[in-house]
Formats: C-alpha cells, sequence, structure tokens
C-alpha cells in the first residue's frame, strides 16, 4: 500500500499485524493477515479538517479482529493518517504487546530524490535516542552506543541489553513517536508523528540501506491486559510532506488540541547544580542572594531553584541536617528567594529511591519489575544503589501526593521535577496502562497536586507527548554540562544545540521549551565564543533561560550584563532556517512580526573544529529585497544586501548573531539594538515615525535587556556625520546622545537607563526639503 509519495521520495506500508502473549505461559501469538479485503469508505473531521478514510478489518480464528483506519486528503498540504484498532473476541484474556502499522514498509527516494547525502534522519523529540544522522552516514548499533555512554559516567550499564539484531547491527536506527527526513534546506521533508488521543507510544524502528529505509512503525502497549470483548485503539501516525518546520507545527499543534497545553512566558532564573552540584549548602546555596538582590530592579529573576543535594538521599526526602549542609531546614532559602521577588524552587525525583532509604524498605513492592519480578533498573547517580517506582501503585500514588504537598507547605512554588523514568520493560501494577498512560497519568498527578499558582518543569521523559498539557516548561535535551563535546559524554553543549534544533517546533506550542543552563563567561573547557554561541542558540530559541553561576563571587561582579541581555526572554519562537537538515543549527533564529516592523535575528554558526566562513541567504528568513545587516556581540553595521551575507571566519563553535532589516526608501528604520539578544524584539516596545513633523518616538521595556548599550537607525536621506544634540527632543527614564555615522546611518548611545521604568526617545529627524 503507498501511503504518500512526493515528487521525490514515496513511503509504503504493508498488511498491519498484532503480537499478543497468551495463556498462562505467555506464548507469543503474531496475528499476520494474508491479503486486502474490500476497504470500506467513509468521511470524518480532523484537526486539519474535513478528510476521507478507508477501512480495512481482519478476522482470525483465535479469536481476535485487526482494523486498520485510513484517513486521507488532509489539507493544508499533502497528509495522511494511519489508526489500527484490536478487539478481543476469544473469550479469554490475553495481553496486547503491539499492533504494527506498518511491518515491512519503507522509505524509498525517486529519481528526482537526489543522493543519500542530501538527506537528514532524525527523531522529532528529546535527545536520547539516535541523533539525527545523514542517509549515508554509519552509526554504531544500539548496544554500543549506551556502553559508551555509560561509560563516559564511569558507571555500568543499569540494565540488561538486549541481544536481537536491531539492538546490534548499527543499520538498525530507532525513534520514539517522531520521525523525519529531510532533504537539504528543509523544504522538502517526509514528518511522521504521533498524535492523539494519547494513549500509546509510536515506536519506529528503520534500517537504513543506500537506496531506501527499512519501517517497523508498532504502537507499544507494553503487554496491557486485554479483556474478552475488548477493544484497544493505536494513537494515530500523521504523515505529512512539505517544509519540516511547517509540518511538524501541524503535528503538534494536532497533539495539543488532544493533549492540552500550556504555553505561557518563558521564566528567568537561577539554579544551584552546575556551580554547586550535589555540595550545595545553606551557605553556599545563599550566597549569590545578595548579588542578585543589589540588581533585583534591573534583573528580576522569576524563580531561584535548589537542585539535587540538600536531601538525604532520593526517597527519603527530608533535608539534611548536618552543619555543613542544612541544619536550619529550608525556610532559609524560601526566604531569600521571596526577597528577590522570584519563585522559591525545589528540585525533587518523586520516583527514585535509594536502597538504603527507609522507603525503599518498607515498600520494595512500589518499584518498577519485569515479568519476572526483578527490578528493571539500577542507577547509582547517588551510590549504590537505587530503583523507580511504580506510580501505578495506590500506595505510591499517596506518597507522591504527599510529599508534594510537604514541599507547598515549605513555599516552594517552582517544581523542577526529575528523573522521571518509567522503564520499557516494567510489568505495571495496574495491568490496563500503557507506558504512555502511565507518564500522563504522573503529570496529572503533579499537576492536581501542584495546583494552577506553581509552576511545573518536567524532566526525564522520552517523549514530546508525554507531559503536555500538564507542565508549563519541559526540559528537551541532556544537561548543558560545561563541555562543548568529551568523547561519547552526552552531557554537552554540542549535543544541547541538536536537541535545541530538533524540538524547537514544540516550543511555544506544548510547553515552554527548557534547553537547560547557559552560561556567563568561559568555564572549564568552553571558550568565550562558545558560550556567547550558546547564549545565542538559549536566547533566540525564546524558551526557559537558567543560569547557574557563583553570583556572590567579586569575579562574577560584572556578568549581570551577560543575563540581562536574556531577560525577559524574546516574544518569538526561534528555530533552525532549515529544520532537521541542519541539525547542528547553523543558522537559527526567528523572523519577528513587531510593530517597528518585520525583521529577522539570526545566529550563523560554525559547529566545525576549524575557522570557516558561514553564510546566510538572506532570503531563507522570508524577508525579500534588500536588506539592512547588523551583528549583535560586536554592534557592527554592515551595511545593505539583497542576497547573501557571510560572517568571515567563524571561530570553532564560534558564531555571529545578526539583524535583517527591510531597507525603506521612505522612512526610518531600527536595523540593531545591543540591549538584548533578540536585538529589539523584546526591548523595543515601539518605533513610530510621524513623516509630516519629522518625529521619531521609541519606546524601550525598562524591564528588557540590560542597563546600557546603543540602538542603530538606519533613515533614506543623507545626514552629515558627528554628534546630533539638537535631534534628540526629549528623553525619559534614560540617559544619552545621538551621533550621525554619515550615509543616513544614526547611533544613539544610551549610558544609563532607569531600571523597571517604561523609557521614551523622541527624535528630531525630518528629511531635508527637496
Amino acid at each position: 500500500m503507498k501511503i504518500i509519495e512526493t515528487p521525490s521520495l514515496v513511503f509504503s506500508g504493508t498488511l498491519p499485524s498484532a503480537k499478543l502473549l497468551v495463556s498462562d505461559k505467555e506464548k507469543e501469538l503474531s496475528l499476520v493477515p494474508s491479503k486486502w479485503p474490500e476497504p470500506r469508505s467513509g468521511k470524518r473531521k480532523t484537526f486539519l479538517g474535513p478528510a476521507t478514510t478507508r477501512s480495512w478489518s481482519w478476522e482470525f480464528a483465535e479469536g481476535f479482529q485487526i482494523d486498520l483506519i485510513r484517513t486521507d486528503h488532509l489539507r493544508p498540504g499533502n497528509g495522511t493518517t494511519l489508526q489500527a484498532a484490536i478487539t478481543n473476541r476469544s473469550g479469554n484474556p490475553v495481553r496486547l504487546k503491539s499492533i504494527a502499522l506498518v511491518d515491512g514498509g519503507g522509505i524509498r527516494r525517486t529519481a528526482k530524490g537526489g543522493k543519500a547525502a542530501e538527506w537528514t534522519l532524525a527523531r522529532i523529540g528529546r535527545a536520547g535516542d539516535d541523533m539525527p544522522a545523514r542517509w549515508d552516514e554509519e552509526r554504531l548499533s544500539r548496544n554500543e552506543k549506551t556502553r559508551r555512554v555509560w561509560k563516559s559516567f564511569n558507571m555500568p550499564v543499569p540494565f540488561e541489553l538486549p541481544t536481537d539484531e536491531k539492538s546490534n547491527d548499527g543499520r538498525w536506527r530507532q525513534a520514539t513517536d517522531g520521525f523525519s527526513v529531510t532533504r537539504t534546506g528543509g523544504k522538502d521533508a517526509l514528518v511522521l508523528q504521533a498524535v492523539g488521543p494519547g494513549e500509546v507510544e509510536i515506536a519506529f524502528d528503520y534500517h537504513v540501506t543506500p537506496d531506501r529505509l527499512g519501517m517497523e512503525i508498532s504502537a507499544e502497549f507494553g503487554a496491557v491486559v486485554l479483556e474478552p470483548g475488548e477493544t484497544r485503539l493505536t494513537d494515530e501516525l500523521l504523515v505529512l510532506a512539505g517544509d519540516w518546520q511547517g509540518s511538524c507545527e501541524k503535528a503538534f499543534r494536532w497533539v495539543a488540541s488532544t493533549h492540552g497545553s500550556r504555553t505561557g512566558l518563558s521564566p528567568v532564573g537561577w539554579c544551584s547544580w552546575y556551580d554547586l552540584f550535589q555540595d550545595v549548602s545553606a551557605r553556599t546555596a545563599g550566597e549569590p542572594v545578595a548579588a542578585f538582590r543589589k540588581v533585583k530592579d534591573r534583573l528580576p529573576l522569576s524563580f531561584y531553584q535548589l537542585d539535587d543535594g540538600y536531601q538525604r538521599t532520593v526517597g527519603d526526602w527530608r533535608t539534611d541536617p548536618r552543619p555543613e549542609k542544612f541544619p536550619g531546614g529550608l525556610t532559609p532559602f524560601v526566604a531569600d528567594a521571596n526577597s528577590l521577588g522570584a519563585r522559591p524552587g525545589i528540585w525533587i525525583a518523586p520516583l527514585a529511591v535509594h536502597e538504603s532509604s527507609p522507603l525503599f524498605k518498607e515498600h520494595p513492592e512500589w518499584m518498577q519489575k519485569n515479568a519476572e519480578g526483578k527490578f528493571t533498573s539500577e542507577v547509582n547517580n547517588w551510590g549504590p544503589v537505587a530503583h523507580w517506582i511504580d506510580p501505578t501503585h495506590s500506595g505510591a500514588q499517596e506518597w507522591i501526593r504527599q510529599l508534594i504537598r510537604e514541599f507547598r507547605a515549605m513555599g516552594f512554588t517552582y517544581f523542577k521535577i526529575d528523573f522521571n523514568n518509567l522503564e520499557e520493560a516494567t510489568r505495571w501494577h495496574d495491568p490496563k496502562k500503557t507506558r504512555l498512560q502511565v507518564y500522563r497519568d504522573l503529570y496529572r498527578l503533579y499537576r492536581e497536586e501542584l495546583g494552577e499558582h506553581c509552576y511545573l518543569l518536567a524532566c526525564g521523559a522520552y517523549t514530546l507527548r508525554a507531559p503536555a498539557g500538564f507542565v508549563d516548561a519541559f526540559r528537551i535535551g541532556p544537561d548543558s554540562g560545561p563541555v562543548w563535546e568529551y568523547g561519547d559524554y552526552p552531557c554537552s553543549i554540542g549535543n544541547c544545540v541538536k536537541a535545541v534544533v530538533n524540538t524547537a517546533p514544540a516550543h511555544g506550542i506544548l510547553y515552554v521549551n527548557d534547553p537547560d543552563v547557559t552560561y556567563l563567561r568561559a568555564r572549564d573547557t568552553l571558550l568565550d565564543e562558545q558560550v556567547r554561541s550558546w547564549h545565542g542558540f538559549v536566547g533566540l530559541l525564546g524558551g526557559l533561560v537558567a543560569v547557574s553561576e557563583p553570583m556572590g563571587r567579586a569575579d562574577f561582579a560584572e556578568a549581570a550584563p551577560m543575563l540581562q541581555i536574556l531577560n525577559p526572554p524574546v516574544p518569538d519562537r526561534g528555530h533552525a532556517l532549515h529544520g532537521a537538515a541542519d541539525p547542528e543549527g547553523r543558522l537559527f533564529g526567528f523572523t519577528a512580526r513587531h510593530p517597528s516592523g518585520n525583521f529577522a535575528v539570526v545566529q550563523i554558526h560554525n559547529p566545525g573544529k576549524t575557522a570557516a566562513d558561514v553564510s546566510l541567504d538572506t532570503k531563507d528568513t522570508g524577508l525579500h529585497g534588500k536588506v539592512h545587516v547588523w551583528s549583535f556581540w560586536d554592534s557592527r553595521y554592515h551595511g545593505a544586501t539583497g542576497g547573501t551575507h557571510t560572517a568571515r571566519d567563524l571561530p570553532p563553535r564560534g558564531s555571529q548573531i545578526v539583524r535583517l532589516t527591510p531597507v525603506s526608501k521612505t522612512r526610518p528604520v531600527l536595523v540593531g539594538s545591543d540591549l538584548h539578544i533578540g536585538c529589539g524584539a523584546a526591548e523595543v516596545k515601539a518605533f513610530d515615525w510621524d513623516a509630516k513633523s519629522g518625529r521619531l518616538a521609541i519606546t524601550l521595556d525598562g524591564n528588557a535587556g540590560r542597563d546600557y548599550g546603543a540602538l542603530w537607525i538606519a533613515t533614506p536621506w543623507t545626514i552629515p556625520d558627528g554628534p546630533m544634540p539638537t535631534a534628540l527632543e526629549s528623553s525619559e527614564n534614560l540617559n544619552g546622545y545621538l551621533f550621525s555615522l554619515g550615509d543616513g546611518l544614526l547611533v544613539f548611545h544610551i549610558k544609563e537607563r532607569a531600571p523597571g521604568k517604561t523609557q521614551k526617545i523622541v527624535l528630531n529627524i525630518k528629511a531635508p526639503a527637496r
């Protein structure tokens, strides 16, 4: 069956199938139809509008029925969905392992599909499974990659590795819930994404050969009990052809319509982890407070969060009372956060339970276990050995609820809930739940106890869908350790960049994306130019912004401006201009629809290990005609171009952030601002030109950006170079002066801004009479 066809790709499928476990011995039964029956036709309404359907049914002698429903003619664009169901008419309960939507089908390139090297294969989702790779790129096997990752942590693999071919052959790759095949440029893509109702995950196993991707796509039920007479539906597999970014956004909007979403403003704050790790104490966690208090009016924080290390151990969340830790409990920390006007934040990992904790000794039956009754994972993050709670157990659920209530009673209103690990091999205490249902029930429980007032940042889900509708923000990648790349160690900035690119379409649609902390200066092996690059990805994404710096130290006294330029996060949604075809983010940014006029801000990034030139085609931003080019970090005007701007000799992992503004022949335009990394997107509230009077009124948000800087203005007429004191008619809540650089280019230098107060500038720059 041909599922979808484009000029460059053909995606075909085969008959559906199902795998069951039957009898007390749980013998595997495979249900595989032999041929296609006559379809039934119909119509339905979808999130993307009216569509047509075809459905097929197969009955099996063992007493089961499989149905397949295909939806076509999704508009706008070229799209279809597949969904399957199984009904148990055997008279006996069985366990349902999986239903294959595509089993033995594949994706192949047509004659117009070019070479394999032109295509990128990528999971659409949180880093953790296979990273993006070219179609022709060789990769390690899944097992070998797992071994190397755990070796980089100096830990053994905490679970038994599978022995099947897919796990030991690098030609087999895996993704969960979302997968894409994208051609260079990002405009020619095939996007496959699981959409509602949010009950079962969809797994992609694909076998890579030079000319074809062998696809096995299945809904993974995880051995749920299927009662006599019961029917279980898969979630839908949505297949869209077209632009990668646009197709992903359509898919996530469909997910949001069934799963829910929470897309409020992105917060800015501080957490203790990367500065103090588990050596955190009441004294060290409080040291940055005085520094933040000094700049409170100029750098308001949304949250001030305590991370891992305050508790006795995971599973025993009482505060460590030792004199060198938290002898006075957490009340002083909450008070410090409140004094900053920030939400008091706390890190917890309710599912993690160390064997030394009283909880483990009292309730080993709450832990996740497999069909043989063995623990499904043993981890050493907190020293040997910890396990994960099975949150379908009623006793465990009540314990988690009480834990959250206790922290809320202390005054915490910002919760970072981590290590929400649900192992694939677990047989849940509730045998009717799939892993995705367990995840969503867990996040629902968190939200019920937190209420609407508390902010919830979730970490540790394996799919972007799992927390949607319940969390305010979601960690979309690994830890951003202060190293760009370090062998197989996953917690690096380089891997975080790939996660930012790969998950950007979900930001602002499902929740706020959290890329993890950024840094305010060079640290360890992270160089200044690499800090600026990571700052650019974090800043232009528009997601959650966090730092973990020792702000109380004397050598960080001048670090505040590097955080101010990210505060508040830009209101726009950053993305890779070439989508998944550019997994390392060579061109990353946004095009803003702004009262001052449309403009684009793009980070031009060199991901290589040697210096290089990197070019931007200005048309890729959606702007047409000639544009002014201005760069942020060096506050420099590069002239106007109607085609390509090249950032010359960028250092390894270095970047240039540019603002592109359409040239006007009739009025002044703002071409740059170094007050904020958004170059005018966050801090400039208004840019009003009155041609008759020649007055230009600029309004700035007093809570956005740093205290000093410059606004760059291009006019279509010639103005002599030099100071222009008479052109400044008025200014409110700031000190500054206007200077002409000639050729119609003006710079308003801001020496000081009144914190927290709206600033206004009125310039008289009337065009000369003709």
